[in-house]
């Protein structure tokens, strides 16, 4: 007996799409199923021949069908031969699934089709969904750490009250304007940066007068002190590093280690900026609260030699132009 060996491989080619525990589908141009295999009936809950019946976006998460459509129509149009992209759906217990799923144009007979093959992820996006409910509270806990430690410091220094919340706050506006990415270091080193001033002593921090040479002496160790506090918290290298550097000035004359331009850590620059100028605008023992202008009248005198060009215009422009405020 003569063995019909395309007859046989066709055998063979549907036994293991029939048995693939990956889902498996044919559809023509105008969404019609021309095939799908048991798989793919599982991961929707659906009977193939109720499947069948429907076109293929009928089965997708509404929001989800331009994409689906979309895809295809690149692929009978031959813009792109091939696609893997991630589709939701809704199974018949109204839970939402995810798929990846990946498909190629390709003609059987005279027809165009495509054939592809879809992944349930659902519990994988399910577990990724749980990791970030995590993070997120994780975070939230890390920000009220933080948040405690700045009232700490302000207990020590009580004529600083508020003011590692507000050089955040022009921080976080100075950053955005500049389209700076990475805002959240620079808002948890700008609620930390004066934490190394737990070491100072508690005179030297509400002196009624200038400090003399060797009180200032001890007061520039702060950014020292919180570079080592801040360091040992895990993933917080960078945030301790700008710590470290928020006196630093971009013509050498800042502390600890009179660093320049470029050495400077934007950050750093950013939050140099900013302690500054709310400095300048709050009481202090030895001297009654300055004004705006004031403020202003320092960075301005002082752009592109103490203080970035860049970031100082930006903070001009945010008071003068965009009326930026503290107390809002």
């Amino acid at each position: 007996m003569e063995i019909n060996l395309e007859e046989e491989l066709l055998k063979e080619w549907h036994n293991l799409i029939e048995k693939s525990l990956a889902g498996i589908y044919i559809y023509d141009e105008n969404f019609n199923f021309l095939y799908v295999n048991p798989a793919f009936c599982e991961i929707f809950g659906l009977p193939r021949e109720e499947i069948m019946k429907k076109k293929v976006y009928e089965l997708i998460y509404p929001e989800d069908i331009p994409l689906l459509k979309e895809m295809a129509r690149k692929r009978f149009s031959g813009e792109i031969e091939s696609a893997s992209f991630i589709l939701r759906a809704i199974d018949r217990n109204g839970r939402l699934k995810y798929g990846k799923v990946s498909g190629r144009v390709t003609k059987i007979g005279d027809k165009k089709v495509i054939i592809g093959t879809v992944i349930d992820i659902t519990e994988m996006k399910e577990y990724e969904g749980e990791l970030k409910k995590e993070q997120k509270l994780l975070e939230k806990t890390l920000e009220g750490i933080i948040y405690a430690i700045t009232r700490i410091v302000e207990t020590r220094d009580p004529y600083t009250a508020g003011h590692q919340v507000r050089v955040a706050k022009l921080s976080e506006a100075i950053a955005k304007e500049i389209g700076f990415k990475n805002i959240k270091e620079i808002l948890w080193a700008s609620f930390l940066h004066d934490i190394g001033k737990i070491s100072v002593p508690s005179e030297i921090l509400v002196m009624p007068r200038k400090l003399n040479p060797i009180e200032f002496e001890v007061i520039k160790t702060h950014p020292i002190t919180g570079y080592s506090i801040v360091k040992i918290i895990p993933n917080f290298e960078r945030v301790a590093e700008i710590i470290l550097q928020h006196h630093e000035r971009i013509d050498g004359t800042g502390y600890p280690k009179g660093l320049k331009g470029e050495e400077i850590l934007k950050e750093a620059r950013i939050i140099g900026v900013s302690d500054v100028v709310e400095a300048m605008l709050s009481y202090r023992p030895y001297r009654p609260a300055l004004t705006i202008d004031d403020a202003i009248e320092e960075i301005y005198k002082n752009k592109g030699i103490k203080y970035e060009e860049e970031i100082a215009e930006v903070c001009i422009e945010l008071f003068r132009s965009k009326k930026f405020s503290f107390e809002e």
